[in-house]
């Protein structure tokens, strides 16, 4: 679940990125009439909350029906009874750790939408990339989320660890798929027409397109995963179940 909450920041992150860039004049013109920094941090970290509160919200619902679900699976394995029990303090946290989870990752694109230039963004210039900024608020931003590993697990040390381990696969995701990605991109392949465009296109921003791929790539591992998952639970529950006449 924690691994799944990490994956899910990561499409929040790219969310949010793409979302500040198709707003690229609006925040020029906050910043030319005189908002700070830290009034577009409050801004666009509220909107990033009520992301979290709009999936959270749908998440718990949704939690509830596949509850629902899975007691009249089970129920049907044998002579087993099992009551509903729909506790309404884990259904509220599940909603604050989805708003807590959008917020943490989509400051990495707040914070840097918010410290570019008016000029820049007026000009319609290319936003430099600082690697050094970029590596550092990913680490620090971390830190808060494995203080919400650590509240949702019940243990430090199970926190840190599940960050540290998803973090550690993300880079070797990164890794991977980027040198694929670049690897392909580097070919000089003779395309058609439109097809020509797009790999140009895709030459010329191949940083933006890689986090989309990423994010691309954990969304269909995600829901894979969790098929898979209630796919095995079913067969082995199915494998236990009592023959019809007793």
């Amino acid at each position: 679940g924690m691994l799944g909450l990490l994956l899910a920041g990561i499409g929040v992150t790219n969310t949010m990125n793409v979302l500040l860039a198709r707003r690229r004049g609006e925040i020029a013109t906050f910043k030319a009439i005189g908002y700070e920094r830290w009034h577009l941090l409050v801004l666009f970290g509220l909107e990033a909350g009520l992301l979290g509160l709009a999936g959270g919200v749908a998440g718990a619902v949704v939690g509830t029906g596949l509850s629902l679900w899975l007691r009249e699976l089970l129920g049907r394995t044998g002579p087993i009874l099992i009551e509903l029990s729909v506790d309404p303090a884990v259904v509220a946290g599940g909603v604050l750790v989805g708003i807590a989870t959008a917020v943490i990752f989509g400051l990495h694109a707040i914070v840097r939408a918010s410290s570019v230039r008016p000029s820049t963004l007026f000009r319609d210039m290319p936003t430099e990339i600082r690697w050094f900024e970029t590596l550092a608020l990913a680490a620090a931003l971390g830190v808060p989320f494995s203080g919400l590993a650590a509240v949702v697990l019940g243990s430090l040390l199970y926190g840190a660890g599940v960050v540290a381990i998803g973090f550690a696969g993300l880079g070797l995701l990164v890794g991977l798929l980027g040198a694929v990605f670049l690897g392909v991109l580097a070919i000089p392949v003779p395309l058609p027409g439109l097809l020509a465009m797009a790999h140009a296109n895709l030459r010329r921003a191949p940083g933006r397109a890689l986090v989309a791929l990423v994010a691309l790539f954990c969304g269909v591992f995600t829901i894979g995963f969790a098929a898979g998952t209630l796919q095995n639970a079913a067969d082995r529950f199915a494998s236990r179940a009592l023959p019809d006449d007793g």
